[in-house]
Order: C-alpha cells, then structure tokens, then sequence
C-alpha cells in the first residue's frame, strides 16, 4: 500500500483482514488485521507501467469491430454471444440474461474486448466464458466518451465466471481499465462468482464486494484505491500463474 496517510489501510465494521503480510507506506488502523503488517516501508511502483494498452507503440493494435448475436430466451431475457473486438455502448445486461464472452481462438482479434466508450455494465446476469475455446480474453475500457464504468454484480441465481488471457501480453490481466480513468471498477459477488486474473485499473478505485460465503474477485488488484466491502468473504486467489507478467531488470553476463 503506497499511502503515506496513517489510515493507508483502515478496518471497520466487524469484519477481518486476513494476508500473510502487508507492506504500507504509512500506517493502518481498525481490528480483525491478522498477518505481518510492515509501516514505513518505499512505495512501490506500478509492475505494469511498461505494459502498453491496445493501440499503443508496441502494443496489439484495436482490435476489428466485435460481433454481438442476440438470442431471446423467452419474456424480457436473452442470450448475448460477444466475440472479442471493438464495441461502443454494449446493452446493460440484466437478471435473467447470458452472457457468453468468447474466448481468443474464436477469431483474430487476441481475445481483447475493447470498450471505446459505455464500459461494461452487467446487473444480476449469468456472465460465463464459451466452452470448447481456449486462450482466455481481456477487458479494456478506452475511456472514452460517457458512461465509461466496469460494473459487474453477480446473482445467487445465476453464475459470473471469467478468466484471463493465457499468452501474448496481456497474459493474466483479466480486466484493464485505461490510465486516465477514473472511474470506480465495482464488482459485487454473490452465488457463484469466479473472476481470475489481474484487475489493474491505475487511476481508478476498485470497489470489491463479498455476499454469501465466499467470492473469488481475482486473483491481483493493482489500483489507486481499494475497498473492500459486503457480508460474507472475498478471496484473492492468487498464483504466478494467473497473474499479469511483471518486468524484472537484471544484470547477466
């Protein structure tokens, strides 16, 4: 935690914080902290600062326009199948509505969603991955125009799984929300909500809430700020291997 504020990590309500250790710039406060927790410590910069964002020198280029097919499932609910690509203004999807993300092989776009403007707004919706594909996908809010937020709140009737991409770049970033937005990144889990990989939103605040009895939200937050928040238990589910890739400068001979 790089605040130098005395409250950088601040615990209320009657919930705990449980890490095998935190590294803060400044100081902390509240009960339930459990784990080594380490003050005055150097902030640290951003891992992924070297990362480009599509579009950028060096960078996969925006991808092609995206595909959305839209299927009634019968009253006011549908099935959307997106397929990687460029989007403005998806739909908001709602209780009762699937959403299938399909992954990188389903065609040449790198398995990047690149919101231009509307951002991802998705309330009470299954939201799952194409089954019979491979390569994972990314998120990428541009930041553009109005309304550009990421938004995703579960359902204990329905399901939210996503997972990261699994080569290339953007191996284990599952969502990437440009570095001049600031707008709040909120997801809510409730039922079975599995999200993988590396949420890294620079600027911005993620929002992270846990009903029920327990919610993975991924399985790495790089953000300006975090909080944490709900009545049940937010896991981190980390490994080496479903997080973004950092650069580490050595010298070889």
């Amino acid at each position: 935690i790089n605040s130098n504020s005395s409250s950088a990590l601040s615990v209320s309500g009657g919930g705990t914080f449980a890490v095998p250790s935190a590294n803060i710039t400044g100081g902390y406060n509240g009960n339930g902290i459990t784990g080594t927790i380490i003050t005055g410590v150097h902030p640290t910069p951003d891992p992924l600062a070297y990362l480009p964002a599509p579009g950028e020198t060096g960078a996969p280029p925006v991808p092609s326009a995206g595909s959305l097919i839209k299927t009634s499932l019968g009253g006011n609910s549908y099935q959307y199948d997106l397929y990687p690509g460029t989007y403005n203004n998806l739909p908001t999807f709602g209780n009762g509505d699937k959403v299938i993300f399909h992954q990188a092989s389903s065609n040449g776009n790198g398995g990047i969603f690149y919101l231009a403007s509307g951002g991802l707004n998705s309330s009470s919706a299954q939201v799952v991955m194409a089954a019979g594909e491979t390569g994972g996908l990314m998120i990428y809010d541009a930041g553009t125009g109005t309304g550009n937020t990421i938004n995703i709140t579960g359902n204990k009737d329905s399901s939210v799984t996503l997972s990261p991409r699994t080569d290339g770049p953007y191996t284990g970033i599952v969502l990437f929300q440009s570095r001049t937005l600031t707008g709040d990144v909120s997801i809510v889990g409730n039922g079975a909500f599995n999200l993988s990989g590396t949420i890294y939103a620079p600027a911005a605040r993620v929002s992270a809430t846990g009903n029920g009895s327990a919610s993975s939200i991924g399985s790495q937050w790089i953000c300006r700020e975090l909080y944490l928040v709900g009545n049940g238990n937010i896991n981190v589910a980390y490994t080496n291997t479903t997080v973004a890739r950092t650069r580490i400068i050595s010298l070889m001979e």
